[in-house]
């Protein structure tokens, strides 16, 4: 989702602060035998100083289960508290869930606790910084680098937590074939385990395409999202997006989709709207 809303806006990139945000619906069953509703609420602000581009961004997440945690910027099927059930799953198993509070109590248990019940809970923030390498007329328009973060605020018992940090180390290329807009992005991330679930260190990588519509203030594009397996029993993460976006001369931008999970790491269906308001 997020590889789809830099698409969508990448024109809009300008010196001075924008002010962007998004709010989202996902659910999925993943790994679980009981599905999982998220919404999310994201605000953050991003700095633009000649070649360096500063973004933080905070998220607001309501979601009736406490086993999809956000790690390094999405959701995985980690089972929070209850981890060490993931930990022993083998490949292709599904697991079960049986109602009540949630706790570490069930490490022992072959089944995760179900809250059914929608919570509140503030995410970790996320940070990032990227400075341009190369910028151009041609074919090949932008390359950049950049590092991002996950800072541990929340732990586990928030439901959507990992205590620990994530730090990735990337770059990206946009360029334009014919008036057909191209992303690339891929990084390397450093994950933080679990009390009771190791996670695998490895490469995020997306892609997509994108072409203006409505006398170019607009545009469709399609992306799609995946990464090298997270957890040693599950599939890599992975997922495509279809989404539209719309600008105007102010510094202002709207963006919306849908995505589709094509793997049990990644939620069933995502839809979102974004936007991006220059404030300096």
């Amino acid at each position: 989702m997020g590889i789809l809303l830099l698409i969508t806006a990448s024109s809009l990139v300008a010196q001075g602060v924008r002010w962007t945000g998004s709010t989202s619906y996902s659910r999925g069953s993943y790994i679980f035998d009981a599905t999982t509703h998220t919404l999310s609420l994201s605000n953050g602000l991003t700095v633009t100083l000649g070649k360096l581009e500063v973004s933080g961004t905070l998220p607001l997440l309501m979601q009736n289960s406490q086993w999809v945690s956000q790690v390094g910027g999405i959701p995985l099927p980690t089972g929070g508290k209850e981890s060490a059930v993931v930990q022993r799953r083998g490949p292709g198993e599904t697991v079960g869930s049986r109602k009540g509070t949630g706790g570490a109590g069930n490490a022992l248990a072959t089944e995760v606790t179900y809250r059914d019940a929608f919570a509140w809970s503030v995410g970790d923030p996320f940070f990032s910084a990227s400075s341009e390498l190369f910028g151009g007329t041609g074919a090949l328009r932008s390359v950049r680098m950049h590092v991002s973060s996950k800072a541990p605020v929340r732990g586990i018992e928030s439901g959507v937590g990992t205590g620990e940090w994530d730090v990735g180390v990337g770059g990206s290329a946009f360029a334009n074939l014919a008036g057909t807009f191209l992303f690339a992005d891929m990084a390397y991330w450093w994950f933080g385990d679990l009390p009771d679930l190791e996670l695998r260190d490895g490469i995020t990588y997306g892609m997509g395409l994108s072409r203006a519509i409505l006398d170019a203030k607009g545009s469709l594009s399609l992306s799609f999202f995946g990464a090298a397996p997270m957890i040693e029993s599950m599939e890599r993460p992975a997922s495509i997006a279809l989404g539209l976006g719309y600008s105007t001369r102010l510094g202002r931008s709207l963006s919306g989709g849908v995505a589709a999970g094509l793997s049990e790491a990644s939620p069933d269906l995502s839809v979102y709207f974004g936007w991006s308001l220059t404030v300096r």
